[in-house]
């Protein structure tokens, strides 16, 4: 018999607002410690100086269907600036994920797949994924952060917003 170990997570989850003076390309940037442009808007977010070691793995999640529709982060943080040109837009969600502190490295960066892929499958979004080392802080705080599109990702582009994932649909008043 195969024993399954449960592992215990938390999560949670930003909704990202233009309004608000945030960008998918700039959480993206921050959480590769990457410098990457914002080309709908013209700004450039240099992350670069992060501490060495901080970023273990990053990676891109996409739906099936849309496996090659974005090569790499940049075009996908962009594409999901260009989905969403209103002031008030909701430009992306950043979720967090804390993972156990007693898994190996292979272990966490499969929890932060998994759960990208499970969003990809379940609600047809891409995401932008990493994960960070505990630093000098707190040895048991490694961490994923997952940047998704509010939008399905087709072979085409961007398709349909997902309002399953929106706070005012998923919220205890229905």
């Amino acid at each position: 018999m195969q024993q399954v170990r449960m592992v215990h997570l938390t999560c949670s989850v930003d909704t990202l607002k233009r309004g608000a003076d945030q960008s998918s390309v700039n959480h993206g940037a921050y959480i590769a410690g990457k410098c990457i442009t914002d080309r709908t808007a013209g700004k450039v977010f240099d992350w670069s100086q992060r501490p060495e070691g901080d970023v273990l793995h990053t990676f891109l999640v996409m739906p099936d269907a849309a496996r090659d529709a974005y090569p790499d982060a940049d075009r996908f943080l962009n594409a999901i600036e260009r989905q969403a040109p209103r002031s008030d837009s909701w430009v992306g969600r950043h979720w967090k994920i804390a993972l156990p502190h007693d898994l190996d490295a292979w272990r966490k960066t499969a929890i932060v797949r998994e759960f990208a892929g499970f969003l990809a499958k379940r609600f047809g979004v891409g995401s932008f994924c990493a994960r960070h080392s505990a630093g000098k802080g707190d040895a048991r705080n490694d961490h994923g952060h997952l940047i998704s599109s509010p939008c399905q990702v087709t072979p085409d582009g961007m398709g349909d917003r997902v309002v399953e994932l929106d706070k005012a649909t998923t919220s205890a008043r229905r």
